[in-house]
């Protein structure tokens, strides 16, 4: 038998939700609010930024600096950039800024043309 110095945490999975909790976590992560598998919940955008706001920071407390999660401005649609950490260059963006501002653009164009037709 090989023995480690590595202390391990298993990982548990709550029933009836999509949620894993690490074992031994502070309280604060079981507090956050938690919604059975399969069952929607509506969300207002400032929930969804403080979301995206909590990801970040979470992130970059861990030292996980080449992610960054964005909520594009017209479409609402959540981004993800990864970052070169060297460079602050953007590698990739998943889905691309570009193709969600044409997704804004066409989507006001739509807006406009049942405008004129109403």
């Amino acid at each position: 038998m090989i023995e480690t110095d590595v202390n391990l945490k298993p990982v548990t999975r709550l029933e009836g939700t999509s949620k894993i909790t690490p074992v031994g976590k502070p309280d604060r992560l079981l507090a956050q609010k938690q919604v059975p598998l399969g069952e929607k919940k509506e969300c207002s955008k400032d929930d969804i930024q403080a979301a995206v706001d909590r990801t970040n920071k979470m992130l970059a407390e861990n030292n996980i600096t080449d992610l960054k999660f964005k909520i594009h401005e017209g479409t609402g649609k959540m981004m993800v950039k990864v970052i070169d950490e060297k460079t602050d260059e953007v590698i990739k963006e998943i889905p691309s800024e570009k193709l969600l501002d044409y997704e804004a653009g066409m989507q006001k164009l739509a807006g406009i043309i049942v405008d004129e037709k109403g």
